[in-house]
């Protein structure tokens, strides 16, 4: 049978889907859905680390959105690529996400991978590793630019002045805009959970119930 179809009106054809992938294999299963099945697919990811080369993380560990126009492509097929686990399911049917929520999950992505505002005096920080990993502290001053900066620690009913590297740093007010973020988008999913009805797109809430229900 010849397809006769625009590639235009073969990319209207075509959805979003979930797909779960097997543990820390995401990329994989993005490059095999890529370059064994030429489908479209989206893993969203951020930046860890502040030191380059910094190293994408996904953002949905397990998780990753692929595009395919299911009358064509096979579910058995996507699901026996190299990293996939399976499609994810609402009901009867493979969850259908709409392109508007594969655009707002990105600009969120956007958002929180720009560049940080530099620290000023007064600023809470805290210690990303070492023996002090955790400790929430007072952004000083700079002593080196780059390299070196003073931080209060409050200590047995004292404040001490140390010196740190500054890439050793995590600002608090970076950490709360990104669990408001994951908030918005996490919800509990309990026993009461509604079930979608088959061929529905979910909403935001419901690909979020799916990700976040662990």
């Amino acid at each position: 049978m010849i397809d006769n179809a625009s590639n235009d009106e073969k990319i209207a054809q075509a959805a979003w889907y979930l797909v779960r992938c097997k543990p820390e294999k995401e990329f994989y299963a993005m490059h095999a859905l890529k370059q064994i099945m030429h489908l479209e697919t989206f893993v969203p990811q951020y930046n860890e680390g502040r030191r380059s080369p910094v190293r994408p993380v996904p953002f949905f560990p397990g998780y990753l959105f692929v595009r395919a126009d299911l009358r064509v492509v096979a579910v058995s097929e996507i699901s026996t690529c190299p990293g996939v686990l399976c499609l994810v399911r609402f009901g009867a049917e493979p969850l259908c996400v709409a392109q508007e929520i594969i655009d707002e999950i990105a600009d969120r992505l956007r958002n929180l991978q720009e560049p940080a505002e530099p620290l000023v005096r007064g600023d809470r920080v805290r210690m990303k590793g070492g023996p002090l990993q955790g400790l929430a502290m007072v952004f000083a001053e700079t002593v080196e630019a780059g390299k070196r900066v003073n931080v209060l620690l409050e200590f047995l009913g004292g404040t001490r002045m140390l010196c740190v590297d500054p890439m050793e740093l995590e600002h608090l007010a970076n950490e709360i805009q990104v669990n408001e973020r994951r908030r918005r988008m996490r919800s509990t999913r309990g026993k009461g959970r509604r079930i979608k009805e088959p061929g529905r797109v979910a909403s935001a809430e419901a690909v979020s119930q799916e990700i976040w229900h662990e």
